[in-house]
């Protein structure tokens, strides 16, 4: 709780027999989704953390911050 900064309400709300099923039946994508889950996907916004001459801007539709949940709007 204390890594994602969860409430205990937060935390209880997750399905996490879902969770697991999701992980064990797509191992292949294993990575992206535990990626996906703590916000660490290699978005704009998440490479300029790392490489300050990253740009962030989404190169599908030039938005200012590309992030995790901009990807699946």
């Amino acid at each position: 709780m204390r890594k994602n900064l969860w409430s205990p309400k937060t935390w209880n709300e997750v399905d996490w027999p879902a969770m697991r099923t999701a992980i064990n039946k797509h191992y292949t994508r294993r990575k992206r989704i535990v990626q996906f889950m703590h916000n660490k996907l290699p978005t704009g916004v998440e490479m300029k953390k790392r490489l300050i001459t990253y740009d962030s801007v989404c190169q599908a539709c030039f938005s200012e911050q590309e992030t995790s949940l901009h990807l699946i709007e």
